[in-house]
């Protein structure tokens, strides 16, 4: 009886270890392909932007923005005014009306209801008046 037996020379060993490694990588990118794409939850919102500022036109950094649903009590975001007043709240989308209220030491607080009626992006402005003694 005849052995067929097969010598690999060492230097042909790497090359047959990578071709072999490649056709690996090729199926399960293959693989990886077939199948549909997650969906991020993430990516499914609408965007309230908006900036804070002073009655006399002057943005105001610093000041508590609190967004909340019209039909609850309590905020459930909670942001703080960037350097020119700005801000900004992702929310489900959807129809639902939503309550932002900035407030800051020194100024009357303020509110405006914002509607939201899918994905989309609202901006508003809210202005604080200075309180007065």
């Amino acid at each position: 009886m005849h052995r067929l037996q097969l010598s690999f020379r060492p230097r042909h060993r790497g090359v047959i270890l990578l071709a072999g490694l490649s056709l690996l990588l090729s199926f399960a990118t293959g693989f990886a392909k077939d199948k549909p794409p997650k969906k991020d939850k993430n990516t499914d919102y609408a965007l309230i932007k908006g900036s804070v500022f002073r009655d006399d036109g002057l943005s105001l950094r610093g000041a508590r923005i609190t967004c909340r649903r019209a039909t609850d009590s309590k905020p459930k975001w909670e942001t703080v005014s960037g350097e020119g007043g700005e801000f900004a709240f992702r929310v489900p989308i959807g129809k639902m009306d939503y309550i932002v209220s900035a407030e800051m030491k020194g100024f009357q607080e303020a509110s405006k209801t914002v509607s939201i009626l899918q994905d989309e992006r609202q901006d508003i402005s809210i202005i604080l008046p200075i309180k007065k003694p």
